[in-house]
Formats: structure tokens, C-alpha cells, sequence
């Protein structure tokens, strides 16, 4: 007999649609909670990553607790590669929970593992404490399949724009550091030039007062050549060569 599929096209659609609005991965979680509420009915969710040879790091978890937890390849993960899911009713054994507490241990009395048919190392979704009764006919069907894999999907993605961005904010405040640095300590005067040739700004321009900033900013360079420095062409002509070659 086909299996019946728990979640229609247009329902798949639909939250497709709503995981392109989510702005982190706490949204998408969230949005796979509302899904499943009423069918799967799981406490918490966990995606993990596999990041290097058997152990998954967690990139995504709807408790705290879960964040930066490394966590070893085991039997049911193995499972849940082969056969795409698999339901353990004693997952404080089977699974290395060892880092919680044992209030929490105590709390977890099953969950259920789902592999992602992505292409990228192995990935899974952990549910914990769902209703077993319907494990089979959520975790077997297309549709639901195919949301899992979307959200880890956009989970991903937003991870990698996370860590972009927090390099890119990181280089960008070590280079402005080093110029602030270099700009205090140097001894030389800097400054800087437009597309036309005029000057823009020049360092330490504040220590002199007035005079500078109006024989320099939105002038060329030949426009504030004195009558004794023009007799000597031959520098201001290797200076302008020097500034076209951007050296």
C-alpha cells in the first residue's frame, strides 16, 4: 500500500515559501516546531554537521544547552544513514548525552534520528521525546523529507553568512586599527586623491590649522606648486608618474 503523505504539495510549498523569510536558524527551527506540532509533536530539535572524520558539530538546536557540543558518530547515526531515520526509546545510552545533567537525562525518553540526503558531508535532525505512534508515517514520507532537507538547507546558508560576516567585520577592524596605528605613528604626511586628482584629505591637516586645508583639499597638485618648486619639474613630474601608478 503507497504511504500516505502527511504533508500535501501545496502545504510543502507554502512552508517552503515561509523558510525563505526566516532571518536565522532559530526562525527555521521554529518553523519545523509549528509544522510538526500537531503531528510529530517534538520537544526539542537538534541539526548536526559533520565537520570532520565521525564527530558532528551542532550548528542549529532549539536549546541552549546543545550549542558547541561535539558529538561522536555512534550505532544509530549509522542507522540513520543507511535507512534514513531511526527511533531510539533509550537515547540516554544510545546516544552521548553525556554532557547533560540528570534532570535533564531524565526528561529524554526518545528520539528520533533523520538523515539528510544532501550533498555535502552527512547531516542529521534529532527529535527528542516525539509521539512514536506517528515516527513512521512522518519520517518515511517525500514531502516531509524534502522540507528537512530544505531547512537544513537555509540553516547552512545562514551559517555561512554568520561566519562571513563576522571575518569580514573582523579584518575590516584589524585594518582600520593598523591605519589608525599607522596614521598616529608616522612621521610622513599622507593624503588621499580623488578620481580627478584632487585632494580629498591629508593627515595631521588639524595641527596647522586653516592654511593647509585651503592650499590643498580640492586642488591638483599643480595648482599649489610655488614659483621656486616649479623650477624643479623633473620632481613634481616623477611625483604625479608615482600617484598614476598608484605606488
Amino acid at each position: 500500500m503507497e504511504k500516505k503523505e502527511q504533508l500535501c504539495i501545496n502545504q510543502l510549498q507554502a512552508y517552503l515559501m515561509d523558510l525563505a523569510d526566516c532571518e536565522d536558524d532559530s526562525a527555521i527551527l521554529e518553523l519545523l516546531r509549528d509544522l510538526l506540532q500537531t503531528q510529530l509533536k517534538f520537544e526539542e530539535c537538534i541539526a548536526l554537521h559533520q565537520y570532520i572524520d565521525r564527530y558532528f558539530e551542532v550548528i542549529a538546536t532549539t536549546d541552549r544547552q546543545f550549542n558547541d557540543e561535539s558529538w561522536p558518530q555512534c550505532q544509530l547515526f549509522n542507522t540513520a544513514f543507511e535507512k534514513g531515520y531511526v527511533l531510539s526509546n533509550n537515547p540516554k545510552q544510545e546516544l552521548d548525552f553525556a554532557f547533560l545533567n540528570c534532570i535533564e537525562k531524565v526528561s529524554i525518553k526518545n528520539a528520533l534520528i533523520i538523515s539528510i540526503n544532501a550533498n555535502v558531508n552527512n547531516s542529521l535532525f534529532i527529535f527528542t521525546n516525539v509521539d512514536i505512534d506517528k515516527c513512521d508515517d512522518i519520517a518515511s514520507t517525500t514531502t516531509f523529507n524534502i522540507l528537512l532537507q530544505q531547512a537544513f538547507y537555509a540553516i547552512i546558508s545562514k551559517v555561512k553568512l554568520s561566519k562571513q560576516t563576522h571575518k569580514s567585520l573582523s579584518l575590516i577592524n584589524k585594518f582600520t586599527a593598523l591605519s589608525s596605528l599607522f596614521k598616529d605613528l608616522g612621521k610622513e604626511w599622507f593624503w588621499r586623491l580623488d578620481s580627478s586628482m584632487l585632494f580629498k584629505s591629508i593627515s595631521n591637516i588639524d595641527r596647522v590649522g586653516d592654511v593647509y586645508t585651503k592650499m590643498f583639499l580640492g586642488h591638483r597638485i599643480e595648482n599649489i606648486i610655488t614659483e621656486s618648486e616649479q623650477k624643479n619639474v623633473d620632481k613634481w613630474q616623477q611625483f604625479n608618474q608615482l600617484i598614476k601608478n598608484r605606488e
